[in-house]
């Protein structure tokens, strides 16, 4: 085969993919072409229910576009999945039980890429979802959903845009969405005020908390640094912008080359972070 010179899939992948095949059936109906597109949509597509514990069996959520986030309520065992589009998929077991519209009307940028529903996080305890999103104004914005009723609340327009990645605290009805621009928000769930902390940085991509002590975290994308900061030393300050402030600092991980990616409170007041630039923990 000639070599290819423009990038793109390699030539050991192809060689793979064509060995042992007639290469007049690789266009026919049926052929390797159908094969790879079905294969890919599969991948693309859909969301993987994987049991971690229990009886539970592991099986294929099939979706119609592709899925970015999905979140669960431990009460009622349903959880609800967000897509690229404004699709927001309803599950119960390993099937859609309802699909969605949110409010998005425009796209939310990252350095990953684009999203128009980017992120979802569940309060089991009212049944709320809290879905990131993007406006065709170019300002991203918050939107509730009452998992009871299946209704959207009006979205809300943040003033320094989302995170990758939010998180909520339940014992402060607090949802926490730190951004590319280095501003942590706080979010109250409620009432949907929004609280602004230009932390110094740039490139604050998740969020994380242990709930009972109060302590907030959000990796530093591209370095091995995570912004920490007490919550329950939060203090805030209404009017135009709202901000809060907190005891915090910047603590520097050496054994993580690159904090691009989640992180997640375990018992003990033990966390995880990822390392590497692409290998993320959830």
């Amino acid at each position: 085969m000639a070599a290819n010179k423009e990038g793109g899939i390699g030539d050991e992948v192809l060689e793979q993919l064509l060995a042992g095949r007639d290469p007049a059936t690789v266009f026919a109906t049926g052929g390797l072409i159908d094969e790879l597109k079905k294969r890919l949509a599969e991948r693309m597509l859909n969301v993987q229910l994987v049991p971690i514990e229990g009886l539970h069996t592991k099986a294929t959520v099939i979706t119609a576009q592709p899925v970015n986030s999905c979140s669960s309520n431990e009460t009622t065992g349903q959880s609800v999945c967000v897509a690229n589009n404004t699709d927001v998929y309803l599950i119960n077991g390993s099937s859609v039980t309802s699909t969605l519209t949110s409010g998005a009307t425009g796209t939310a940028g990252f350095s990953g890429g684009t999203c128009q529903n980017c992120g979802i996080v569940i309060d089991s305890n009212s049944n709320r979802a809290f879905i990131t999103e993007g406006t065709v104004s170019g300002l991203d914005a918050y939107q509730t959903l009452d998992l009871a009723t299946n209704t959207f609340s009006a979205p809300v327009t943040s003033p320094s845009g989302i995170s990758e990645d939010i998180a909520y605290d339940p014992n402060r009805d607090l949802i926490l969405s730190p951004n590319e621009l280095g501003t942590y928000e706080l979010i109250t769930g409620a009432t949907g005020a929004i609280h602004d902390n230009a932390t110094g940085t740039v490139e604050l991509e998740s969020a994380k908390e242990d709930c009972t002590t109060g302590i907030a975290l959000s990796s530093v994308e591209f370095t091995g640094e995570v912004f920490l900061a007490d919550l329950s030393q939060a203090t805030y300050v209404a009017g135009a912008p709202r901000s809060w402030s907190a005891p915090n600092q910047f603590q520097v991980f050496p054994e993580i080359c690159s904090s691009r990616g989640r992180h997640k409170w375990l018992g003990r007041r033990a966390g995880i972070a990822s390392r590497g630039p692409d290998r993320r923990v959830w």
